[in-house]
């Protein structure tokens, strides 16, 4: 939930070589224990990171297939938490249509290019709370904070769902 406390601090995982890989966030710092609501608002990537080493990558994999993410790698290790901080390439139809998906409340649907395109519904591959609950933290500025300054340029005067980051 977005509730739910994660933790945004140094962490260490071990690679397939043994090697230590230990993940930042963007700005080289962290904010300590925060709930999910201000993690994805911060867009924190060590959180992410977390979140995904508890929900798991094939199940996040097969969520992504869903939507219509085209291309994934089934290899077990071809992307490993590194998930969470966009090493899935994605085109931008792709992930319009992932963002589609949250505003239409979990429902699936294609894109529509023209308004007298029929658009048929797809499968629920969220529930309507979990994407409404995604949505309305994305949407808000206040959960934003601190990392994106107020008047900053995702700001809007009306709700406008935002979310930086890296994809390839």
């Amino acid at each position: 939930t977005p509730g739910t406390p994660l933790a945004d601090t140094p962490m260490e995982f071990q690679t397939e070589g043994g090697h230590a890989y230990l993940p930042e966030n963007i700005n080289h710092n962290f904010l300590g224990p925060m709930l999910v609501r201000s993690a994805l608002g911060n867009s924190r990537n060590i959180p992410a990171l977390r979140a995904l080493s508890e929900v798991g990558v094939e199940r996040t994999l097969r969520l992504f297939s869903a939507v219509g993410v085209q291309n994934i790698s089934w290899d077990p290790d071809a992307y490993g938490l590194g998930l969470a901080l966009g090493n899935l390439p994605v085109t931008l139809r792709e992930l319009s249509t992932a963002y589609l998906m949250l505003a239409n409340g979990g429902q699936h649907k294609a894109l529509r290019f023209f308004t007298a395109d029929t658009v048929l519904a797809g499968p629920r591959l969220l529930g309507a709370t979990t994407a409404q609950l995604v949505t309305h933290i994305l949407a808000d500025p206040e959960a934003r904070r601190p990392a994106f300054v107020s008047g900053g340029p995702l700001d809007f005067d009306y709700a406008v769902a935002v979310k930086t980051g890296t994809s390839q």
